[in-house]
């Protein structure tokens, strides 16, 4: 807990409603807030029989509060929760069957499905992406994409184990937690029907793009440029080496490709105000190397991701599996760079695109908005959502195209901005 007072009183409630006060011991922890959160905690963990409330000097973000508590815990499985989130039991004693299952089996963690409370559009948006990365991609990959934090089940040596390894960074500090226990050939399950999680949506763009752009994306970049993550191997490397391909070699393209992609809008606008000229020599510029280089480059990208799939499962069919997911992902938006070689074998210049560019582009964007869109509702479906919620999201889904593009532009950019100001300052 880290200044959740707000939060405290919907914690409790959850935890009394699904009868989990009552059955478990917990352990709250107060990690150095600012506001009354410990005095609250204190008071209402009073009246809990086997609750026990911790508090640290300062802030030592989410991993050092977690490796505090697991030195207190002598039972053989933790479970770890945000204290804005909330767990639910979709069957009667869920969790304890599965502690069962997790012994026999010599299960390692457990992770589960997570769904934003929807409690606005902006939360809509974000529960449709849960929906995509944390249950349907899941489900199509077949690898645990990350140990998302607020939700595992942990054999308690083998976190103990991970955590020894940690580096204690906040930034993409569930996906290193995932990476530990994969090089050490940990078992983990994923469980999306039996138990499930709930959290609070950010609750506006700023906050959320704080979140993808400073703790995630660039977490991410973070953990899979470690030497411990480029030696994995299977399935889970070749999914963690593309995304490190994408996000490294491809960003740089898909940037250069948004200028051509809104072409009406930089035309109509841009050009028309003062210093219309400037813009457009730079402009054009931009698009003829986009043009000429933009589908090449993607090629090459696409091409160092099936090299590294197969690499990493050295496996024929599991590689062409790799190299339709990456062709999907790297296709857009892209595709329509294709159509340039085939019109300069028949003498139309980049310079004569870009002079009509006002006229068609519209189109390509058409194009990429409906790819992107028929992909989301694909991957919506596919998702573990009960009806009712996917019927009561199904009006988000045209934005969703929008909300990715604004999210891949500008969290990516900024993480890997980030990420390349810390080498660089190290080296220095």
């Amino acid at each position: 807990m880290f200044n959740e007072e707000q939060n405290l009183s919907d914690l409790f409630r959850s935890l009394r409603s699904e009868g989990l006060i009552d059955r478990y011991p917990i352990i709250l922890c107060d990690d150095g807030s600012t506001d009354n959160t410990y005095t609250l905690a204190s008071s209402l963990a009073a009246r809990c029989p086997g609750m026990l409330v911790v508090r640290q000097r300062f802030n030592t973000r989410k991993v050092g509060a977690i490796d505090d508590m697991v030195k207190r815990v002598t039972t053989p499985f933790i479970l770890t929760l945000d204290a804005d989130c909330s767990i639910r039991e979709l069957t009667h004693c869920a969790i304890d069957e599965l502690l069962i299952d997790m012994h026999l089996e010599e299960i390692d963690a457990t992770y589960f499905r997570i769904t934003p409370i929807v409690d606005g559009w902006l939360a809509a948006l974000q529960a449709i992406d849960y929906a995509i990365f944390t249950d349907s991609l899941r489900k199509l990959l077949k690898v645990p994409l990350c140990l998302i934090g607020q939700g595992v089940i942990w054999r308690r040596e083998t976190l103990v184990r991970v955590l020894g390894r940690h580096r204690g960074e906040f930034e993409g500090d569930d996906l290193e937690n995932t990476v530990h226990a994969l090089a050490d050939n940990a078992r983990l399950r994923w469980e999306p029907s039996t138990v499930t999680i709930s959290t609070k949506a950010k609750p506006t763009i700023v906050s959320l793009l704080k979140q993808r752009a400073l703790s995630w994306d660039y977490g991410l970049l973070r953990v899979l440029i470690s030497f411990k993550s480029l030696r994995l191997s299977g399935e889970s490397a070749a999914f963690y080496r593309n995304i490190l391909l994408a996000d490294f070699l491809a960003h740089p393209l898909r940037l250069a490709a948004i200028p051509l992609l809104m072409s009406v809008l930089l035309f109509n606008f841009i050009f028309s105000a003062e210093g219309g000229a400037a813009w457009r020599s730079v402009y054009s510029a931009g698009v003829v190397l986009t043009l000429q280089y933009g589908a090449i480059g993607i090629l090459w990208v696409w091409v160092a991701c099936i090299f590294s799939s197969a690499l990493a499962v050295r496996n024929f069919r599991s590689t062409l599996r790799w190299s339709v997911i990456t062709g999907v992902y790297l296709s857009s938006p892209f595709a329509y760079l294709v159509s340039y070689p085939i019109l300069s074998q028949n003498n139309v210049s980049a310079a004569a695109i870009i002079s009509a560019a006002s006229q068609w582009m519209g189109l390509g964007l058409l194009v990429t908005y409906l790819w992107w869109l028929i992909l989301t509702a694909v991957l919506f479906v596919l998702s573990s959502l009960d009806r009712p919620l996917k019927l009561r999201l199904a009006w988000s889904l045209p934005f969703a195209p929008v909300y990715y593009l604004i999210l891949l532009v500008i969290s990516k950019t900024i993480a890997i901005i980030k990420f390349i100001i810390r080498i660089v300052l190290r080296i220095v």
